[in-house]
This record gives structure tokens, C-alpha cells and sequence, in this order.
């Protein structure tokens, strides 16, 4: 048994993801919880107001502000089409905007509350949650809660 890392945002993403279970493994989804990316099936859901600064690392991904419902709102239903598309298990990926130049006052409390209660949403489905980003967790100032707040850390 193998673990597998699918992009929800994968055209393929439903029989790649059948394929993997056939197969006997655990399929963990990468949900971007943190940013917006024209290319993203659900970009046209945003208001331009949550839509911040481009990301450092990638100028094909812009900020949200993660204070507004409606931002939450959307990572909610990228969780539950995870849950819908049988991932076992979630990822977020681009974690890291208390440490960026985001373009809202996004703080580590702010991030940390907003991760918990995407985090509680994925374990009511019964999905574990992970993230990928160890070196943006290490820079969390209180690094002992994030590490609780994730189930596993993928290197």
C-alpha cells in the first residue's frame, strides 16, 4: 500500500484517485487553503475584496484574506469536494501567509484559528490533515500548536 498525492484541481483528479483505491492505496489531496489562482475550478467564487498580493514563490497565486467568511466559506467546499472525491486524507498547501506580504493584516492567531477550524471541518468527514510545508510551520511562532494542529507532516 502506497500513499498518493493528487491536486484536486486535476482534470483526472476523480479516476486518478479511483484508480489509486483500486490499487489499495491512500490517496491525500493537496487543497491550497491560503490562496487564489485563476486556474483553480472554484476562482470564480472569490470577491475581489479577499483577493490580495502575489505570492512570493509563485506569481501565478495571489493571497486571500482568510478573515472573511466568504474565503472560509470556499475552502469549506474545497474540503468537501475532497471528501465527495473519496481523498482519504487533505493537505493544505500554501500555509505560510502570516510570514508573507499577503496585503490584509493577517497574523500567526488569525492563521492559527483559521487552520484549526478548516482542520476540525476535515476530521468530521473522518479525513486526516496534513501539510507538506515543514520550513513555513517551522517558522510559525508558536510551533508547538501548529504541530498539533496537523495529523501528519509530509518531508
Amino acid at each position: 500500500q502506497k500513499e498518493i498525492m493528487v491536486d484536486i484541481n486535476q482534470a483526472e483528479a476523480i479516476s486518478f484517485i479511483d484508480n489509486a483505491h483500486s490499487n489499495g492505496d491512500t490517496v491525500n489531496c493537496k487543497i491550497p487553503v491560503a490562496t487564489y489562482d485563476d486556474n483553480f475550478y472554484d476562482s470564480y467564487s472569490f470577491d475581489e475584496s479577499d483577493i490580495g498580493n502575489v505570492v512570493e514563490f509563485d506569481t501565478n497565486l495571489r493571497w486571500v484574506d482568510i478573515s472573511t467568511y466568504s474565503v472560509f466559506q470556499i475552502m469549506e467546499n474545497r474540503i468537501d469536494d475532497a471528501y465527495y472525491m473519496n481523498c482519504d486524507n487533505v493537505s493544505f498547501e500554501n500555509i505560510d501567509i502570516w510570514s508573507s506580504d499577503n496585503g490584509f493584516n493577517i497574523d500567526e492567531n488569525i492563521a492559527y484559528q483559521y487552520y484549526t477550524d478548516l482542520t476540525e471541518i476535515a476530521h468530521n468527514f473522518g479525513m486526516d490533515v496534513g501539510s507538506f510545508e515543514i520550513d513555513y510551520i517551522d517558522e510559525f511562532g508558536s510551533e508547538a500548536d501548529i504541530y498539533d494542529l496537523f495529523d501528519f507532516i509530509l518531508d
